[in-house]
């Protein structure tokens, strides 16, 4: 997959290929399903099969800090992006002069001249230009006369729900994570690199992976039983995402105990995923109730793990 960075960067192999725009944030069933169809169509045709996106997402640029949280980062959709064989993303910084590009231009200027898409998918609630008018009707005008065409994907519906990444944040943020990853189709996962932590986890009995975070803003917070998987080897382990209210309480940090490891982990890159929430994080009195609220942390974990393996070898 090839990361297209700025409009600038479209070079002509980049050209004539089958798109879809938006935000994609959490890459979701709805996002899935465009993805999937954009490869198949792609394939069909022999063209290359292209993402495009923002960043900032348009919400962080007019909303700053009041933006929704996000459900994940551009490293964490790339990858989503990846596994569903995108040919190429195409991330284009929203800024003050791309915010002013009317709907009309943003169609003759970005994806006729510099993409000369041949075939673009978007969401029903997709809108676009600076005047907001940009939809799907605006889009068939254009495509009508302009030698490419135009499809709206509509919303997914799983358990009479519309899937959105509205909808999926709200489920983060009020703690059902079961059911967000079931929307998501996948676990709610954070990728990061692993940084030198101040090794209080260590010092409790149970050193833990400290994850470097590009983002504060992230929808959930607690401890959890997660699965990490490191070059692809699958581990599981236990998070604290969240304030260390026992600690320093001064910034976000995600944590992993990965159970049944002691290499050493710093500057490598892992991929950790949520299962399933343990209990919002809390303040203990000492450093000793914290130890044993981790270590029964850990119990619960082993627990669910066993019963997971015995599941899956009936």
């Amino acid at each position: 997959m090839e990361f297209i960075r700025g409009i600038h960067n479209i070079k002509p192999h980049h050209q004539g290929c089958i798109a879809t725009i938006g935000n994609f944030d959490g890459v979701h069933l709805g996002h899935q399903t465009i993805l999937q169809q954009i490869t198949r169509q792609s394939q069909k045709t022999k063209s290359r099969s292209c993402v495009i996106i923002f960043e900032p997402q348009p919400k962080v640029f007019f909303l700053k800090d009041q933006a929704p949280k996000r459900i994940c980062d551009l490293r964490q959709k790339l990858i989503f992006f990846a596994d569903y064989q995108i040919d190429q993303v195409l991330c284009i910084n929203f800024n003050n002069k791309f915010k002013q590009l009317s709907a009309d231009n943003f169609i003759t200027e970005l994806l006729l001249e510099k993409l000369k898409v041949r075939t673009l998918y978007i969401g029903e609630d997709f809108k676009y230009g600076n005047d907001r008018i940009g939809n799907f009707n605006h889009l068939t005008s254009f495509a009508t006369n302009n030698n490419f065409t135009a499809h709206v994907v509509p919303k997914f519906i799983k358990n009479n729900k519309k899937i959105s990444s509205t909808l999926i944040r709200e489920l983060l943020q009020n703690n059902d994570l079961s059911t967000a990853n079931k929307f998501m189709g996948h676990p709610f996962t954070i990728t990061g690199k692993v940084v030198t932590g101040n090794q209080y986890g260590r010092k409790l009995g149970f050193p833990t992976a400290n994850i470097a975070l590009k983002r504060t803003n992230i929808p959930i917070n607690g401890v959890f039983i997660v699965r990490v998987i490191i070059n692809g080897i699958v581990f599981f382990g236990v998070a604290n995402m969240g304030l260390r209210l026992s600690i320093d309480n001064q910034h976000p940090i995600l944590e992993v105990h990965i159970l049944n490891f002691n290499k050493d982990l710093y500057g490598r890159l892992i991929q950790v995923e949520f299962i399933k929430k343990l209990r919002q994080t809390q303040k203990f009195s000492s450093m000793d109730e914290l130890s044993k609220a981790i270590h029964q942390d850990v119990i619960q974990a082993k627990q669910f793990i066993d019963n997971l393996k015995h599941l899956l070898h009936r």
